[in-house]
């Protein structure tokens, strides 16, 4: 009885604050233990101390509304639920009270282990340390906009959804630590980092990013799926610096950018499918195993650099590299055959690879046969769908049979398999979470094998021995 009272007066002392509109302003501080709403009628609302919204209560932001935040202070959305839907002519605006205000400023919106899902949609958030960081349930952010912020525009260790949002003028775009990023039709600009990822799973499709440090960081047991993508101008396009973590770039455009287009120095089994890697000063750095096939990689000062002796690349357009169109740095023999370097002399073609004619540390390449069909330009296999689940295969090299085994139910799904000059080779489908195939009748050699659902593909290379 009594904490109830005690609840009671602080929200009649709190409401009674908040009540009063001062130059059209209203000044908010401390707890909200009851259904508020803050109007537009009463709008800009400045928090001049920390708010709480308490556990079980919704804040509804109308929109329109400008929320100011004096120095150091926050939103903390406790165990609550937070409603910021502004429209494309009324946004809702989370910015700093400062006259001149500076990146970080103020705190965060902070969402502390909120239980349902928070969206967010046409706002705006300027000069935060973070905009929103936090915790909970899903996040679903749309049609909003993250400038001038110090640390992290977002920072949230759950499940995030983004759609057509903006980011710029940030030290981080966002930040995802052991968190599912999926995100589509957003911008990153004039950042240090556009996504920096410590952990977790992001997909992106359709987005853009110009003009950062680094457009994608990912570290540890970080999963990248890029689709559709535009990284330019930036000094790093892609870096992946643990071997735990995975890339997996499609159909997109690698341009102009200043130090690495994609710079892949420790990661799994990387992929980078049907891409255009023009103009960067390294097009492709593979310290990792990469699988790199049906690409453009031209007008790079280099093509590709490799400093792994595992790598598969085979089926791209390398020519017209200023100093390399590859560059070779490890000590072993290995082979880049089936690739067109816009000239069938083989002379020509090796003047322009680096590899133990040049160095006689470091082991020898051999590029012949030479791709005479332009493969790179085949599209028997569509690689336009976003790839959103996981299959293993064993054993891999395998004789007879082939088996996969699905890490999710997928009841429906076709496998085919094709050489690699992208040719139809069998066809089969899924009847269980493992299924066997039979590979007898196959050549030795490499393939690829393609899982498709309604919605989702994914592709493995497989060696039959």
């Amino acid at each position: 009885m009594k904490n109830s009272m005690k609840k009671i007066l602080l929200t009649v002392i709190f409401l009674t604050v908040i009540s009063f509109g001062i130059n059209g302003q209203t000044n908010v501080s401390g707890g909200i233990y009851s259904n508020t709403v803050w109007t537009l009628a009463n709008s800009p609302y400045i928090v001049t101390d920390t708010v709480v919204v308490f556990p079980g209560v919704t804040l509804t932001i109308q929109p329109g509304v400008t929320v100011k935040f004096e120095n150091d202070k926050r939103i903390e959305i406790r165990n609550a639920k937070l409603i910021a839907i502004g429209t494309a002519t009324d946004s809702i605006t989370f910015t700093s009270n400062a006259a001149i205000p500076t990146p970080g400023i103020w705190s965060s919106i902070f969402l502390n282990d909120c239980p349902n899902p928070i969206k967010i949609s046409y706002c705006n958030f300027k000069y935060g340390l973070m905009g929103v960081s936090g915790s909970g349930d899903t996040l679903i952010i749309k049609n909003s906009n993250f400038n001038y912020n110090s640390w992290q525009s977002i920072n949230y260790g759950q499940l995030i959804k983004l759609d057509s949002c903006n980011f710029k003028n940030s030290f981080t775009g966002i930040a995802n630590v052991s968190g599912y990023l999926n995100m589509n039709n957003c911008d990153f600009k004039d950042n240090i980092y556009g996504v920096d990822s410590w952990d977790g799973n992001i997909i992106m499709n359709t987005c853009r990013f110009k003009n950062n440090t680094t457009a994608v960081n990912g570290d540890n047991a970080t999963f990248i799926n890029m689709d559709n993508c535009v990284i330019s101008n930036n000094q790093t396009g892609v870096h992946m610096s643990n071997n735990m973590g995975q890339l997996k770039i499609i159909n997109s455009i690698v341009d102009s950018n200043s130090v690495y287009g994609l710079n892949i120095i420790e990661s799994y089994h990387d992929t980078v499918i049907n891409c255009k890697i023009k103009r960067n000063e390294i097009g492709i750095f593979c310290g990792a195993w990469v699988f790199i096939t049906m690409n453009i990689i031209e007008e790079n000062n280099y093509g590709i650099k490799v400093g792994h002796p595992q790598f598969n690349i085979f089926c791209n357009k390398i020519c017209n590299d200023t100093t390399y169109d590859l560059y070779y740095e490890t000590n072993v023999n290995a082979n880049i055959s089936n690739n067109y370097w816009c000239t069938s002399d083989s002379a020509i073609i090796s003047s322009h690879i680096y590899d133990g004619y040049d160095n006689i540390s470091i082991g020898l390449l051999t590029f012949l046969p030479i791709d005479t069909i332009n493969c790179y330009l085949i599209t028997e296999i569509p690689i336009n769908k976003s790839m959103e689940f996981s299959f293993t295969i064993f054993p891999n090299p395998a004789s007879d049979h082939l088996t996969l085994k699905f890490a999710q139910n997928t009841s429906k799904a076709e496998i085919k398999i094709y050489n690699l000059l992208g040719e139809l080779r069998s066809t089969s489908r899924k009847s269980s979470t493992e299924s066997t195939i039979d590979i007898s009748d196959l050549s030795s050699g490499v393939y690829i094998i393609e899982v498709t659902t309604e919605k989702n593909i994914m592709r493995q290379k497989f060696i039959k021995q």
